[in-house]
């Protein structure tokens, strides 16, 4: 709203005649922008002749050699780009302005420089600035490490624009392939990139997402197995791998049903959306064991009826409630007003609550037909008559492997039987975590020192307290967490604190930077 507010001013309108009334720096949208860091090799002061001789090279690079072509018309920068009056495209020229100034010897103040009547603002054109003081007391460029060059392009009407989009694609081919310039090295990012990444996540989480949903179908066909009693023989009455290859289509019916109900309402798309069939499948799978659990720790000696209303009393609570607080998560999510996240969150939630509501239809109705099977003594795969585990001595081999089964009996109180993994866990998992050597072990793997310091001098506090107290250093005041000990006592529980980082002029510093920070933190 705010931005369509400022574009209903004639500067910005984007009508074809107000195109000559582009103001560098008054930029209120990034519809279509190229934006460019040069970055000095080898810790290089970017000011230097050499370096603004590449510079420029380059800007002559991007706007002579970068063309496009669309119904047999070639276009470069000089026709798409936004200019002011009939000045031209804004060039860069402040990349040679300024090494001039600079190599000629005149001090150039930071951030804001003058220069007779003319000046700017350098601080968002440079990175890895270091400044000196002069004599008297003026804040000189002593050094920089990067220049930051910007090229906006014509958005409107929507053929310019895709003009415009195509010869960002062309200027990202062309810097990829650029020649290796021995004074500066190249970044870039555009409007599409941020788009173009998504995208290229998506491209490579789709087979991913096969890969996936295959082990996870192997998976839970796996964890579906029981076997007959002190054999290794499966028990094809008791094993469901049919139903389990149901419950992941059961998440699929979900995820395609949110997919198809919210674009027929008009919702967009967003490539982060992408994701969502993981997380849906996962939730998906987890219900379908709690109702197979449910069903397996039921009698079967019970009728199918009885054995179901057990089931559903028990499975269905669990899986409502872990829905529901699921969908609402998500819910809460969607009242954000950042696009992607909104999209990815509706998206998400009505995929959940249509996976449940599947759930209690769809897959209940099947394990009820898998209920009767088990009762009539049927094999859960292909519905023949299994041969009984009483007469395994007479069966081939082939009724021994594809066709046992067993009925129950509740004299010998086998009516209620586990799956194969459900033994694995507690037979072997528990009893080898619960020895006193494994015990230890863990706690000697996951145990971490924590910084821990404690300020026990009272002095300290009453000076803390006079300095605080100062008008001038007020500010402090809300960098500070005040706690109680047990005695009662005022104690200073945290503190916040700020620090200014250097040598972040290029993307890969910045994500050093993050991951430094993310490894601090998780050490503390």
């Amino acid at each position: 709203m705010e931005r369509g507010s400022v574009l209903r001013v004639p500067a910005l309108a984007g009508s074809h005649d107000r195109y000559d009334n582009y103001v560098a720096g008054r930029a209120v949208t990034q519809n279509r922008e190229v934006q460019v860091i040069a970055l000095a090799r080898d810790g290089g002061n970017i000011l230097e002749h050499q370096y603004a001789e590449a510079i420029y090279r380059l800007d002559r690079y991007i706007q002579k050699r970068v063309r496009v072509l669309h119904k047999h018309h070639y276009y470069s920068y000089n026709d798409l780009c936004l200019q002011y009056k009939d000045n031209g495209c804004p060039a860069n020229k402040h990349v040679h302005v300024i090494s001039d100034l600079y190599n000629h010897g005149f001090n150039i103040t930071f951030p804001y420089f003058r220069f007779g009547t003319e000046g700017g603002y350098l601080g968002g054109a440079l990175g890895g600035v270091k400044l000196m003081k002069t004599e008297n007391g003026s804040t000189i460029l002593a050094s920089a490490q990067a220049w930051f060059l910007i090229y906006h392009l014509k958005f409107f009407p929507t053929e310019t624009s895709y003009i415009s989009g195509l010869w960002e694609h062309e200027l990202g081919r062309h810097l990829a392939d650029y020649p290796q310039d021995p004074y500066i090295k190249i970044t870039y990012f555009h409007s599409q990139t941020l788009a173009d990444e998504l995208q290229r996540n998506a491209d490579t989480l789709l087979p991913r997402f096969v890969v996936a949903f295959i082990l996870l179908v192997v998976f839970s066909m796996v964890c579906s197995i029981a076997l007959i009693d002190n054999t290794y023989y499966i028990d094809w009455t008791l094993s469901k791998p049919v139903l389990s290859i149901f419950g992941l289509i059961n998440a699929g019916m979900g995820i395609i049903t949110s997919l198809g109900m919210l674009m027929l309402f008009g919702m967009p798309f967003s490539d982060i959306t992408t994701v969502m069939p993981f997380l849906v499948v996962a939730v998906g799978i987890d219900n379908m064991f709690l109702m197979v659990a449910a069903i397996r720790r039921t009698s079967r000696c019970l009728p199918v009826a009885e054995r179901m209303a057990e089931c559903m009393s028990d499975a269905a609570v669990a899986i409502l409630i872990t829905s529901t607080t699921d969908a609402l998560s998500f819910g809460v999510g969607a009242i954000t007003t950042l696009p992607a996240v909104h999209i990815f969150c509706v998206y998400t939630g009505v995929a959940l609550a249509f996976a449940f509501i599947y759930q209690i239809t769809f897959f209940a109705g099947l394990l009820a037909l898998f209920t009767k099977f088990e009762e009539d003594g049927r094999n859960s795969v292909c519905g023949w008559k299994t041969l009984q585990e009483s007469e395994i001595k007479i069966a081939s081999w082939s009724q021994r492997i594809f066709n046992l089964g067993s009925k129950p009996d509740p004299i010998k109180g086998n009516d209620v039987k586990e799956a194969a993994i459900s033994g694995f866990f507690r037979d072997w998992y528990a009893p080898f975590l619960m020895n006193r050597v494994v015990r230890v072990l863990v706690f000697v793997c996951y145990y971490h020192d924590t910084l821990d310091m404690k300020i026990i001098d009272g002095a300290f506090y009453s000076m803390l307290r006079h300095w605080l107290a100062s008008k001038h250093n007020n500010p402090w005041v809300e960098d500070l967490y005040w706690g109680e000990e047990e005695d009662g006592n005022a104690t200073l529980k945290s503190f916040r604190f700020l620090l200014g980082m250097r040598d972040i002029s290029s993307t890969t510093d910045q994500m050093d930077a993050t991951f430094l920070f993310r490894e601090v933190s998780s050490c503390c």
